[in-house]
């Protein structure tokens, strides 16, 4: 299922910890979700064959260009890898880490349904809002902003 025109962003109403879930990753070893990198993360649940994540792919990868200081992982849902390196050549798309979820398992721990999702999460790898639908550059720009308010180290008082 492929949201057209439903736009939605939660707060995660609970701390739900990323999931204990290794997935292959293009031109990369696997990568382990429960591990973090400090970072905070924006993950995109997508398919190539969505109309809506094909239009905000651009987006996510100027965002991912902009902001080094956020880790990106496009995971895609339920196909080969054969097809995902296709699309992404023909797209003429680059992302740093493109992962194949071909049991939809990433779906299935967030709770979403449809493709695309677009997950915002703490540097520690805690849920802290999720976007379902085509997402707009202003609106993943604002998100990341938030994500690395919470991030940033408190300010030391002065003495």
């Amino acid at each position: 299922m492929a949201w057209t025109t439903a736009h939605q962003l939660t707060s995660a109403t609970e701390p739900l910890p990323p999931p204990a879930l290794t997935l292959t990753a293009l031109g990369r070893p696997p990568v382990d979700l429960a591990t973090t990198d400090g970072r905070p993360a924006v993950i995109n649940l997508w398919a190539t064959w969505c109309a809506p994540c094909r239009r905000e792919m651009p987006a996510l990868a100027q965002a991912e260009r902009a902001h080094p200081e956020v880790r990106f992982l496009l995971i895609n849902q339920g196909e080969g890898e054969a097809d995902v390196r296709d699309f992404l050549q023909r797209e003429g798309l680059s992302f740093d880490q493109v992962l194949l979820d071909p049991a939809m398992a990433t779906q299935r721990h967030y709770r979403t349904v449809g493709v695309p999702v677009t997950l915002f999460l703490h540097a520690d790898g805690r849920l802290a809002k999720a976007h379902t639908g085509e997402i707009a550059p202003e609106r993943i720009a604002a998100e990341i902003a938030r994500l690395k308010s919470f991030s940033a180290p408190a300010p030391q008082p002065r003495v």
